[in-house]
């Protein structure tokens, strides 16, 4: 992708927003992209007849029967968000019997999801077959969160016990998702480090810009909750900043969810346009926010289109500090930026596989397991 100008038909929505309306694409994108196989691996034909050719090994075969099997719960929208993660998540099997490495349209959620969820509780009923369905239940499961969400609703909804579910892992969900439920994991970004980081860093640069405007220089704030991103962010961030640069040299905009439910791309523009024209807005800083200058903008908002525009129509010398791990697999470029935080998609996916792995074979772990972000200024390219 090339800048914001490519992004300019995705501003109207936010991540899941923007998500939903590039599904006439899915089938594109998974002929491209998700084209991989959950077979298993057979041994390459061998020059010896005594062996069928493609058999696997004895060894192979009884290390398969005893690995407990970790498969997958995936939905479209996530796979569209996060490509990396869900090729990755891809190779396991999928949890509710398809074949293949598609995820779950959203169009069928709510019916693959009865559908699991009955099986699950009724792992102890024996078959025609004999064989007990509880013995085809998965040792755990990675289910992407709003799958989490749906079944969390149907819960919620029948009012009873839950059934025996396998452990559930929940990838790039903040613990909010797994806190309050039982067999439910997060494995999520460690913003909390990251936005120290970034704070402290805001911090230095409007110190570095108080001899140029005047005393009073402000650093606006526009902050966001998302699924993966909490408010313990923005409580680092505000810590870390006024360690470094005082109490009240922070103009603050957090936007609200019911404003973004209404009109997401208007409030995200008008709390920019807040920051940056230096706005009364509520907040540390908003009494004396009419005589002073913002000289440095922090923005953790969803919309890379809105951050990219600001940056750019901002000019130079106002250093601009953003939090991309929300913008998708092809954010902006970030020669408008002066500091970026960004994803780890891999180095999540494969924590989250690895929790999951210890759940199914009985092994403890951490409720919320935090991966670190990548962070830190951003240096002109040369070439």
């Amino acid at each position: 992708m090339n800048g914001a100008k490519s992004l300019e038909p995705l501003a109207k929505a936010s991540p899941f927003g923007r998500l939903l309306a590039l599904r006439s694409l899915l089938a594109a994108s998974l002929l491209m992209s998700l084209i991989l196989s959950c077979q298993g691996q057979g041994n390459p034909a061998s020059s010896d007849t005594r062996k069928p050719q493609g058999s696997p090994e004895p060894a192979a075969q009884a290390r398969a029967a005893r690995e407990p099997v970790v498969a997958r719960l995936i939905d479209e929208s996530f796979a569209l968000l996060f490509p990396e993660a869900a090729s990755q998540f891809s190779r396991l099997p999928d949890a509710s019997g398809g074949s293949g490495s598609a995820p779950i349209p959203l169009a069928a959620m709510a019916a693959t999801m009865e559908k699991v969820s009955g099986e699950w509780a009724n792992g102890n009923a024996v078959g025609a077959s004999g064989v007990s369905a509880a013995a085809a239940m998965p040792g755990a499961v990675i289910l992407s969160p709003l799958v989490a969400a749906y079944l969390r609703q149907r819960l919620d909804s029948e009012g009873t016990p839950p059934p025996p579910f396998p452990p559930l892992v929940l990838p790039f969900a903040s613990g909010d998702f797994s806190s309050d439920r039982s067999g439910m994991y997060s494995v999520a970004y460690d913003y909390e480090t990251a936005y120290a980081a970034m704070g402290k860093k805001a911090g230095i640069y409007l110190k570095r810009s108080a001899g140029k405007s005047g005393a009073k220089a402000l650093c606006g704030f526009v902050f966001q909750e998302n699924f993966m991103r909490g408010h313990g962010a923005f409580e680092a961030f505000v810590a870390a900043f006024r360690a470094e640069a005082g109490e009240d040299r922070l103009l603050i905009q957090e936007l609200a969810p019911d404003a973004l439910s209404t009109d997401a791309v208007g409030a995200t523009q008008d709390a920019v346009a807040m920051v940056m024209g230096g706005g009364a807005s509520k907040g540390s800083g908003a009494e004396a926010a009419e005589s002073a200058k913002v000289a440095v903008v922090v923005l953790a908002i969803d919309n890379a289109f809105i951050a990219d525009s600001a940056a750019a129509g901002a000019g130079k010398g106002k250093p601009f500090l953003v939090d991309a791990s929300a913008w998708g697999a092809e954010p902006p470029e970030a020669r408008h930026f002066s500091y970026r935080i960004d994803g780890d998609q891999g180095r999540l996916a494969r924590a989250s596989v690895q929790v999951a792995r210890d759940l199914a074979a009985g092994r403890p772990a951490a409720k919320i397991t935090k991966v670190p972000l990548r962070y830190g200024p951003v240096f002109p390219k040369i070439f």
